[in-house]
């Protein structure tokens, strides 16, 4: 009884997450491309989780590996999905595998991934950035989410970038 609860919830979590990422395309957020490889990637999700290569992905949605990466970065950016790194202990070294994802279909979810991408590519466009200014930074990406709704987009990073340097 309870595989078959889990295989339900997994089937759910897909056909949310198709849902999501057609509305993307179809509002033109997503080209083609991108939508195959993240309808692709959805049909990986099992019950061990998400972890395909980016070989992998390619191969079943029928595009190129640098698609796949950009396709994923996008979704990174909307939110739609979240990376988390896989690493593995041989002979003394650690080395890294394939990325372990996780699909957004929760609203809340959306925004929060959302926003923890976009402070990381401002922080990284940053030259210089002290404990002050990362507070400031992170407490007007906090404001951010509370005042803007999952669907509506959030300030570009160029946006933030000005805002940073006026604090200089």
């Amino acid at each position: 009884m309870l595989s078959i609860d889990r295989a339900a919830a997994r089937a759910g979590i897909k056909q949310r997450f198709r849902q999501l990422v057609l509305k993307r395309l179809y509002g033109r957020e997503l080209t083609h491309a991108q939508a195959s490889v993240l309808m692709r990637l959805a049909t990986f999700l099992g019950r061990d989780g998400l972890y395909p290569s980016h070989a992998t992905i390619a191969t079943a949605a029928g595009v190129s590996a640098r698609t796949v990466i950009r396709a994923l970065d996008k979704a990174y950016s909307m939110g739609l999905v979240t990376r988390r790194l896989r690493r593995i202990r041989c002979a003394g070294r650690v080395l890294r595998t394939s990325n372990a994802y996780t699909l957004n279909v929760r609203p809340e979810a959306v925004a929060s991934a959302s926003s923890v991408h976009l402070a990381r590519a401002v922080f990284s466009r940053c030259k210089v950035l002290s404990d002050s200014l990362t507070q400031k930074a992170r407490k007007i990406s906090k404001e951010d989410n509370k005042s803007v709704k999952a669907s509506e987009g959030h300030r570009s990073v160029d946006e933030y970038l000005r805002i940073i340097a006026s604090w200089v």
